[in-house]
């Protein structure tokens, strides 16, 4: 199995300064991100949310990963990333719970000139 190594911006412990996940370990890499979001570190919790994506393994992460990633957009004030993000995971996850959400986090921004389908 293949790895990828994401560090971790100041670590309680220096020995664990770096958190290595594993293909197929999707769970790793996105509790990794929600940890970051939660601490107001979103860029680099979309950086973990995005490896949750380009994984390998069980699909089960992929539409909270989405999620996330539309959420860190949002947070970042970044309106375009954050309606693209929203298209996609609107485009993908079309029933999920969270549709409406994601939909409104996009208008929120206040762009009129996108359209959220």
């Amino acid at each position: 199995m293949t790895a990828q190594v994401l560090e971790i911006d100041a670590p309680a412990d220096a020995n664990f300064s770096k958190v290595q996940i594993v293909a197929g370990k999707r769970a790793d890499a996105w509790w990794l991100g929600e940890a970051r979001f939660r601490g107001g570190k979103y860029p680099l919790a979309a950086e973990a949310y995005a490896a949750v994506l380009k994984s390998k393994g069980a699909e089960s992460y992929e539409s909270d990963a989405r999620h996330g990633l539309v959420w860190c957009a949002w947070r970042t004030k970044d309106g375009d990333r954050t309606v693209q993000l929203a298209e996609d995971f609107l485009r993908r996850h079309a029933d999920d719970p969270r549709a409406g959400e994601v939909a409104f986090l996009a208008e929120a921004m206040g762009e009129p000139e996108h359209e959220i389908a």
